[in-house]
Order: C-alpha cells, then sequence, then structure tokens
C-alpha cells in the first residue's frame, strides 16, 4: 500500500507481467511486515529500574547520598502524587524519584554518572522529573509532615542548644 491505497503495478510499464507480480508481492510482504511490527518497550538500563536492589548500601548512598530506606521512603510518600504516564516511553515514578536524588545529591545532570547510571533519559525528561518531583513534595501536606519550625522561643533555644553540641 502506498498512502493507504494497494500498490499500483499498472504503474510500471518496462516490465513483463510476472515481474510486476513478484514486485507487487514483495512490496505486499513489506508493508505488511511493518504493520506487524510491533513498538518495543522502552529499554533501560537494569541499574537504572532498581538501584536499591543493584547497587550496595555504600554506593547507592555514595551516589545519592541518602540511605535505600529513606530513597525508598520518599518514593512511597509521592507515589499517591504523581501519575505513572501510559506511554512506552513514559518513566516509572520510581526512576522520576532517583534522577531527582541524584540531581539534589551533586546539583548536576550533565556528570559523568548520568551516563552510567541513567543512560537513555534525556536532559529535558530530567529536567521534567525534578520538576514534578519537586512539586510533589513541595505540597502542603508532605512538607507539613517533614519540615518543622520551632513554634515559639523556647523551642528555637533548645534547637540552638542542640545544634551546637552536635558540632
Amino acid at each position: 500500500m502506498t498512502n493507504g491505497r494497494p500498490f499500483n503495478i499498472v504503474a510500471v510499464t518496462n516490465m513483463d507481467e510476472a515481474e510486476a507480480l513478484i514486485i507487487h508481492q514483495i512490496v505486499g510482504n513489506v508493508l505488511q511486515a511493518e504493520e506487524d511490527v510491533e513498538v518495543p518497550a522502552r529499554q533501560l538500563n537494569p541499574n537504572q529500574l532498581d538501584p536499591i536492589a543493584a547497587m550496595t548500601d555504600d554506593q547507592f548512598i555514595g551516589l545519592f547520598r541518602v540511605d535505600k530506606l529513606l530513597a525508598q521512603e520518599i518514593i512511597d510518600i509521592v507515589t499517591p502524587y504523581m501519575v505513572q504516564g501510559q506511554t512506552y516511553s513514559s518513566l516509572e515514578i520510581k526512576t522520576k524519584v532517583f534522577v531527582t536524588l541524584l540531581f539534589y545529591a551533586h546539583g548536576s545532570y550533565q556528570k559523568n554518572y548520568w551516563k552510567k547510571y541513567l543512560c537513555g533519559i534525556s536532559q529535558s525528561s530530567v529536567s521534567r522529573c525534578i520538576n514534578e518531583v519537586t512539586m510533589t513534595l513541595n505540597q502542603d501536606n508532605i512538607v507539613s509532615e517533614w519540615i518543622r519550625f520551632p513554634q515559639n522561643i523556647n523551642e528555637l533555644q533548645d534547637l540552638r542548644a542542640r545544634f551546637v553540641m552536635k558540632i
């Protein structure tokens, strides 16, 4: 088919009928094969899919600057607030969180570790991941659970004293 119409062998003038039928059959087979081809799912680096399982604790902390338990907790917190994309190229929420944690840990997404652990993700997709996860973490009900400011002068002084003791 060409442009939605059957291949027209009448337009071929310098061939005998047998050659034209063979060409018609070949073109028909090629077009049918193109229609039958399934679009493969996005193939990602296995480490990208689950760095929690693929890395040692030290490697994970070295790369993401948080431990595996905290990373999983962050994934669990944001998952109800984020929508999983429906296309084959959509990134999983877990991957979006890892992308964002890498950015938070290193302040850049153009270093060599991006190539190793997050191959196949474009810079614009990385930017969208960071934005989406950050906006999710900034929702009032999440922020109020994790960020608490002193409510009075006594709490502030107590907090200052504990901070000085750690130094």
